[in-house]
């Protein structure tokens, strides 16, 4: 991997007492100038992590002001994701031929 400029972690065969263990690099971490440790893959998540709650009360503000969502919503087994997702992709039911499941079943991939 070395060899393609990617980073390859350095290992390293330890013991301790009698158990002989694999030591790897890890990559997440760094020592900063002062030679403290510093996680930034566990940053990266965290700041993931609140994106994800953005995006979900969004999705959830969108849905209760929808009410084709909410109504999605009240089969079994459709959440507010679902829901919404359903409607964005698929919009006005009308537009599909007298609500033929077959034009609704092709157009969402859903076969």
């Amino acid at each position: 991997m070395a060899l393609f400029d990617l980073p390859v972690a350095r290992t390293a065969i330890l013991q301790f007492e009698d158990q002989k263990v694999l030591a790897v690099e890890r990559f997440d971490r760094k020592y900063s100038d002062d030679g403290t440790w510093i996680a930034r893959l566990y940053d990266h998540l965290k700041e993931l992590d609140k994106q994800v709650d953005e995006l979900d009360a969004k999705i959830q503000q969108w849905h209760k002001a929808s009410d084709a969502s909410k109504k999605l919503a009240e089969i079994p087994g459709i959440g507010p994701i679902t829901a919404t997702a359903l409607v964005a992709s698929i919009g006005d039911a009308k537009n599909f031929e007298n609500g033929v499941s077959a034009n609704f079943t092709a157009h969402s991939t859903l076969a």
